[in-house]
C-alpha cells in the first residue's frame, strides 16, 4: 500500500546546471568523482539513441505502484491514465537494473513510486501546489522526471513482497523525509543507508531533503529535454 502522497516528489532547484569539473559531480550531500561517473556511463555517443523503456527492462524484480495514478496526491484525483506505464530513459533503466542486481544479494527489491512524468502532469502539480517550493515551476525548468532520468523509489522484501520500513511515505515534506535520517530506529537507518549507497554505486545521485528521490548522474554533463508522451501512446487526462 502506498502512503498518501502530497505534491511533487522533489522541491527542485530550477537554476541552470553547473558541472563540478575535475573535482567531481556533486548534488546535495552526494558526490561522485568524474572517474566514477565515466566507469558507470555507457561509451560513445548514446544521446541520439536514448528513449524511454520499461523501468524493469534490466531487472524483473523491480516493481512499481505509481502514486500519481491514484487520487492520493495534492490534486485529489489521478494524474496518470489507468494504463500509465512505468518508464525510464534507457540509460537510467540500465543503472536501476544494476542497483537491483546489488540489492538481490540482500534479498531486497526496488519499488518505484514515480518515474517518467509528462510535463502536463508537472503543470497540474504546480497549479495545485503554487509557490510552495515543493514543485518546480514549469516556466523556469522541468523536473528530470520529464526526461525519464529521475526515479522515486523505496525497498521491499523479495521473499514476502512487503515494503521495508523507511522514515516516511512518499511525498512527505516533513523532517522525516530527510535522507540523513536522524531518528532512533536502527532498522530504518540501515534501510535508508542501503538504498542510498546502492543507488550511488549504480550511477545515481540523491538529494538531502528526500530519501526516495534519485537522478541519473549524467544530467550533470548532458542536457536532455522533456519527452513527449504522445510518442509512447500516453494520453494524460484533462
Amino acid at each position: 500500500m502506498l502512503a498518501p502522497a502530497g505534491c511533487e516528489s522533489t522541491p527542485k532547484r530550477v537554476a541552470g546546471r553547473s558541472d563540478a569539473g575535475a573535482a567531481g559531480v556533486a548534488v546535495g550531500s552526494t558526490t561522485m568523482t568524474l572517474e566514477e561517473f565515466r566507469t558507470q556511463s555507457p561509451p560513445g555517443n548514446f544521446l541520439s539513441t536514448r528513449r524511454l523503456v520499461p523501468a524493469n527492462r534490466f531487472a524483473r524484480e523491480i516493481r512499481w505502484e505509481l502514486a500519481y495514478g491514484t487520487p492520493r496526491n495534492i490534486t485529489g484525483r489521478p494524474l496518470y491514465p489507468p494504463d500509465m506505464p512505468c518508464l525510464l530513459d534507457s540509460d537510467t533503466a540500465r543503472k536501476l537494473g544494476k542497483a537491483q542486481e546489488r540489492l538481490r544479494e540482500s534479498g531486497v527489491g526496488l519499488l518505484i513510486w514515480d518515474a517518467y512524468r509528462p510535463t502536463a502532469v508537472q503543470r497540474k502539480l504546480f497549479a495545485s501546489a503554487g509557490n510552495s517550493g515543493f514543485v518546480a515551476n514549469p516556466s523556469y525548468g522541468y523536473s528530470r522526471h520529464a526526461s525519464g532520468r529521475a526515479v522515486d523509489v523505496t525497498l521491499y522484501d523479495l521473499g514476502t513482497g512487503n515494503p521495508l520500513r523507511m522514515p516516511s511515505g512518499f511525498d512527505d515534506f516533513s523532517d522525516r523525509a530527510s535522507s540523513t535520517y536522524g531518528g532512533g530506529d536502527p532498522e530504518v537507518a540501515r534501510n535508508v543507508a542501503l538504498l542510498r549507497s546502492t543507488m550511488k554505486a549504480s550511477g545515481f545521485v540523491g538529494i538531502e531533503v528526500e530519501w526516495w528521490h534519485f537522478e541519473n548522474a549524467d544530467y550533470q554533463l548532458y542536457d536532455i529535454p522533456p519527452i513527449d508522451p504522445a510518442g509512447y501512446g500516453i494520453r494524460i487526462p484533462d
